[in-house]
């Protein structure tokens, strides 16, 4: 995986710890379970779950506690971790799941001793505790060989089927193979979520369905082919914002297979050549070409690139949404930062010429995405940032101290069908520490853009 499992450990075990046994024998003390792996040679079984995930609550309630389970990991050092949870998040979690790629729950990691993966698995297949456990058993059986280099055999090969019984149940198969690209049982998987509908569009108008077909054109080739062929019958079933959303992705990914082909800047040229293309099958998709052209520029070295990166992602944002639009129509608040590539604007502009007046568009962007939501911390510190990058001492420092309190603050709100709480954790108030002192070393000034 690239990573230095031996400095993981020394981060993990400065953390202060009181080693905690579940009822079910599960750790959930990060560094507790790496020393007891440490200390007595056994591998890990590590079981990431997230407080809004609802096959995670099943699990924990029929599969944990149960004795065969308890018996096929008892070889094991088990471990449960919270991850992506906010304040719920177990000390460190976030951290070990962006380590071990976690990115979907519940997901599974098997560990040697010192911590280094050597399978992992998402989710836990089956209508009742008997198959799940069932699918525990072949994925283990897998990962003993895998262990010791040894290549399964065919009666392991291919993960028992298992029919669902429900509407849901399907469709949390199809989420898994998806999200593992897996072609072979793709066609099968989607037959069975299918068949519970009479037509597409009712299969498709739940949101999760759509979340799902939204994320086809990043899965590879195969997908792609397969959202070209149903084209036309994905565009009577999804709704409008559903359709739009798969067409971008569609763009994008299009964009992203010619630039690998031919490589930058030499995709922007023909990116622009082929916009008309592009445009019958989305209207904004010469919008779309500015934004992928930006954050490609904006990821190369030269400076003059990245300066003119900046720029197209600024006509880019001020051509779709203005904060209070975005806000009012209830998009995930956090996704508002990235989404406009606010802080790489910022970074971009600040090392070309600091004092650019450039600098006023994402700060107006941020000022006004504060008065809109200012129990957000993460636009604070947003905003704290680009004043450090103008060497504003002032107003960095203010913005810095009200990321600091508004995390604190643990506020909830709702807007639109979103709920949101605002405190980020204690990462995040590190985080905001250390700029913070970075803030203070600034030496005071009176930048151009103050007052204005």
């Amino acid at each position: 995986m690239g990573c230095n499992f031996a400095e993981m450990k020394v981060s993990l075990g400065m953390l202060l710890w009181a080693p905690m046994l579940a009822q079910e024998g599960i750790l959930k003390e990060i560094p507790a379970a790496f020393d007891a792996a440490r200390r007595s040679q056994k591998p890990l079984f590590i079981y990431f779950s997230a407080i809004w995930c609802g096959p995670c609550r099943w699990v924990e309630k029929k599969i944990l506690p149960n004795d065969q389970f308890v018996a096929l990991t008892d070889s094991f050092i088990r471990l449960k971790v919270m991850a992506a949870s906010g304040e719920h998040s177990t000390p460190g979690g976030d951290s070990l799941a962006k380590l071990y790629k976690v990115s979907a729950y519940p997901t599974f990691v098997l560990a040697e001793p010192d911590g280094q993966p050597y399978y992992t698995w998402v989710g836990l297949r089956g209508n009742d505790e008997s198959e799940a456990l069932d699918n525990l058993k072949w994925h283990l059986a897998r990962a003993a060989l895998y262990r010791i280099g040894e290549k399964p055999p065919d009666s392991l090969a291919i993960e028992p089927h298992v029919k669902p019984f429900s509407a849901a149940s399907a469709l949390e198969h199809l989420k898994t193979v998806v999200h593992r690209a897996d072609t072979a049982s793709f066609p099968q998987a989607l037959e069975e979520y299918l068949r519970f509908f009479p037509d597409w569009c009712a299969a498709w108008s739940i949101s999760e369905a759509q979340d799902v077909i939204k994320r086809l054109p990043m899965k590879g080739e195969y997908f792609r082919r397969w959202v070209w062929q149903h084209l036309d019958t994905l565009a009577q079933s999804l709704p409008e914002y559903a359709w739009e959303a798969l067409r971008e992705a569609l763009i994008w990914t299009a964009y992203d297979s010619l630039c690998e082909k031919v490589g930058f800047p030499q995709c922007a040229t023909l990116i622009r050549v082929r916009e008309p293309v592009y445009a019958a099958l989305l209207p904004s998709a010469p919008l779309l070409a500015k934004k992928y052209i930006a954050h490609r520029l904006l990821e190369q070295r030269d400076l003059k690139a990245r300066w003119e990166g900046a720029l197209l992602l600024i006509e880019f944002a001020e051509a779709t949404y203005p904060p209070r639009t975005f806000i009012a129509e209830g998009d995930s608040i956090e996704a508002f930062i990235d989404y406009l590539g606010l802080m790489e604007i910022a970074e971009a502009l600040s090392e070309a010429c600091p004092d650019t007046a450039l600098l006023r568009i994402p700060v107006r962007w941020l000022e006004s995405a504060t008065q809109l939501a200012p129990q957000l911390p993460l636009f604070w510190q947003t905003l704290a940032q680009m004043h450090f990058y103008l060497h504003d001492k002032e107003s960095a420092r203010v913005a810095c101290q009200r990321a600091r309190q508004t995390n604190q603050e643990h506020v909830g709100v709702v807007y639109g069908f979103f709920s949101f709480s605002f405190s980020l954790g204690e990462e995040f108030e590190r985080e905001i520490q250390r700029l913070c002192q970075r803030i203070e070393a600034l030496p005071g000034s009176n930048h151009p853009m103050r007052g204005k």
